[in-house]
């Protein structure tokens, strides 16, 4: 799923008109990548966790 599908999504769910989804969308995800960057994870009670994992490069 892509971002434009949940914006579409949304639009087909709820009626508001795709400006204002995508704005929504935008924001959610802006705030999301924000926390992430900071090092927080992401609770969505019903959905999961989104955390970053740091990975070791072994050769």
């Amino acid at each position: 799923m892509t971002k434009a599908d949940i914006i579409q999504f949304l639009v087909a769910q709820t009626g508001i008109e795709k400006p204002t989804a995508t704005t929504i969308v935008e924001a959610i995800m802006e705030t999301i990548k924000q926390d992430m960057v900071k090092g927080e994870n992401i609770y969505l009670r019903g959905f999961g966790t989104l955390s970053l994992l740091k990975r070791c490069h072994q050769r």
